[in-house]
């Protein structure tokens, strides 16, 4: 159609990817995955993303 393109509103199901989150937010995540995986499954994972550069402060989890 003459190369309009539309929105349509779609579904989201359960494989698609999360938008609309901060960089921070996506740091606390993925810290948090690292964590759960440590203690559930005795992995011995480092955290990739730290808030100091002597790499010793995690970023905060917001409640």
């Amino acid at each position: 159609m003459g190369g309009i393109l539309t929105s349509k509103a779609h579904e989201h199901d359960a494989d698609d990817p999360v938008t609309n989150i901060s960089w921070s937010d996506a740091i606390v995540w993925c810290n948090a995955l690292t964590e759960y995986l440590n203690e559930h499954f005795g992995m011995k994972l480092d955290f990739a993303y730290y808030s100091d550069a002597g790499f010793q402060a995690r970023p905060e989890r917001r409640r």
